[in-house]
């Protein structure tokens, strides 16, 4: 049972480190609250990201309010 708990946490950093690695590609610059709300996404709901990344226009698209840049004086 270990090694598939261990199995099933490998594939989620895969599927953590494909989506951002796709997103810099076709974005640049990923903003941290995204980078945030990978970290801390579902399996499922990261691949939904990595379907959607692909025709998504901006990362706004996909991630709605937490893609926008943060601009300097902003805390």
């Amino acid at each position: 049972m270990e090694g598939k708990a261990e199995g099933k946490a490998e594939e989620l950093i895969a599927f953590r480190s494909m989506l951002k690695n796709i997103l810099r590609i076709k974005f640049g610059e990923v903003p941290p609250l995204v980078l945030q709300r990978i970290d801390q996404s579902a399996q499922a709901e990261l691949a939904g990201w990595i379907e959607r990344s692909i025709s998504a226009p901006t990362l706004a698209a996909l991630f709605g309010d937490d893609a926008a840049p943060v601009q300097a004086g902003r805390t």
